[in-house]
């Protein structure tokens, strides 16, 4: 059983929250095309990442910041929900399902998608 202290500390983090609510409308999902926005493919932003590479050094950044969401998953963010049973990790295929105790977050996160008109931009 995961305290609610427990359970607002794992919601904290962006890339956490992401993982989570992926897995509400998908199950399994594959790292990382399974977190990247909706509606976008891996080659679609491999595509854009070769598109904005020809208009400077913004590209870089990007990628920058893709490599460093990455590594925060695999060190930081996936063993915390899954020590926490919210999902469960496989590190040699890069998937992730729905761990569980996953149902003990899930009214949450459902809460939190209903009201998301209530809650800054960003939270979702």
């Amino acid at each position: 059983m995961v305290d609610t202290a427990t359970l607002f500390e794992l919601l904290a983090a962006d890339l956490r929250r992401q993982v989570l609510f992926t897995l509400c409308d998908s199950d399994p999902i594959h790292l990382p095309e399974g977190l990247l926005p909706r509606g976008q493919t891996q080659s679609s932003q491999a595509q854009n990442t070769h598109l904005d590479s020809l208009s400077g050094p913004a590209s870089a950044s990007e990628r920058d910041e893709m490599h460093e969401h990455t590594i925060q998953l695999e060190h930081v963010h996936l063993p915390k929900l899954d020590e926490a049973g919210f999902i469960e990790w496989e590190r040699d295929t890069d998937t992730i399902r729905r761990g569980p105790l996953f149902d003990k977050v899930e009214p949450v996160l459902q809460l939190l998608a209903a009201n998301q008109h209530r809650f800054p931009d960003d939270l979702l």
